[in-house]
């Protein structure tokens, strides 16, 4: 075997392992994104524009940003 199929499986591996992670935990798995997404954003324009600082939960952010089309968001 050589070494690029080595590692190759080891990779593999580890992708399986994490998706398999994931996939039996999809609660947790969407509110660590959700979390990141938000911490990520904080800093934006529109972030700052919807108080992301404040945002901790999806309720949170359904009272901080509203629903809109293509249209409304277009202008931001």
């Amino acid at each position: 075997m050589s070494i690029k199929s080595f590692a190759a499986k080891v990779f593999a591996a580890i992708i399986d392992r994490q998706t398999r992670k994931w996939s039996t935990q999809p609660v947790a798995t969407q509110e660590k994104v959700f979390k990141h997404l938000i911490k990520t954003a904080r800093n934006t324009a529109f972030g700052k524009a919807h108080s992301f600082q404040d945002i901790d939960s999806h309720a949170t952010f359904i009272e901080k940003v509203p629903v809109r089309d293509y249209e409304e968001l277009s202008h931001l």
